[in-house]
């Protein structure tokens, strides 16, 4: 069951290294602010979903048979996903439409709250990636 968690974190990371290293340059290069702010929109919520449920089975997989940093780094991944998705992201949209509406407080929230999602997404990327390197090392 560990392989399976440990596959489960490695499409973690590399959804999330495709994300840091693909889409988002690419599209804040060929899309226009409204565009990219539509389509990230629709993006963001599929994204924490499908790391939340990932997070989730690799947490199922190993809660009763291995050493506890794989079930803790698994749950705290998919609260953290949870938290993007139920709670971070709708207040990051509502801040960027006041903040497009000339709200300067909701421009140094929208900020904030970017900011504590990149963090989280990282501290993710970061944990599974351990995972990975104390399994194959």
């Amino acid at each position: 069951m560990i392989e399976l968690a440990i596959f489960l974190h490695s499409l973690i990371v590399g959804f999330m290294l495709f994300f840091i290293g693909v889409v988002s340059p690419v599209v804040f290069k060929s899309l226009n602010n409204e565009d990219a702010g539509i389509f990230l929109r629709k993006l963001f919520p599929r994204m924490f979903l499908y790391g939340m449920v990932l997070a989730l089975i690799a947490f199922i997989l190993t809660i009763n048979n291995y050493t506890f940093i794989y079930w803790i780094i698994s749950i705290v991944s998919a609260i953290f996903f949870a938290i993007n998705l139920f709670f971070i992201t709708p207040r990051i949209n509502q801040f960027r439409d006041e903040a497009n509406l000339g709200n300067s407080q909701s421009e140094k929230n929208f900020k904030r709250f970017h900011f504590l999602s990149v963090f989280l997404f990282m501290i993710q990327l970061l944990g599974s990636l351990y995972l990975l390197t104390i399994f194959f090392y």
